[in-house]
């Protein structure tokens, strides 16, 4: 999967290039790509070995939401976790975007 320029761009601006450093051209955290929906992640976290507080938001035209923290399956480590909503493609980061910005 490609995300369009145009709209890490606009991420760049929206996370002050926090998330996505247009200068650097890269993420500056591994992140995952899918095409799994925001309500997907909410609907398959029923599923998790642990979860925490869950949030939501935006960024400008993006909207987010996460957990403070998440362990997907028994003896993974437990990290937060957000995930952006950038159009087709929505974006999976292993820290708490709220802190970043």
């Amino acid at each position: 999967m490609t995300i369009p320029t145009d709209i890490l761009q606009k991420l760049d601006k929206a996370t002050n290039s926090e998330v996505y450093d247009a200068a650097y051209g890269d993420f500056v955290y591994t992140t995952v790509e899918t095409r799994d929906t925001l309500e997907d992640f909410k609907n398959n976290s029923a599923a998790w070995a642990e979860r925490g507080k869950f949030f939501k938001g935006k960024l400008d035209d993006f909207n987010y939401i996460g957990w403070d923290k998440a362990q997907p399956r028994k003896g993974h480590q437990r990290d937060p976790i957000t995930i952006i909503d950038l159009g087709e493609i929505r974006i999976a980061l292993r820290h708490d975007v709220r802190e970043l910005i």
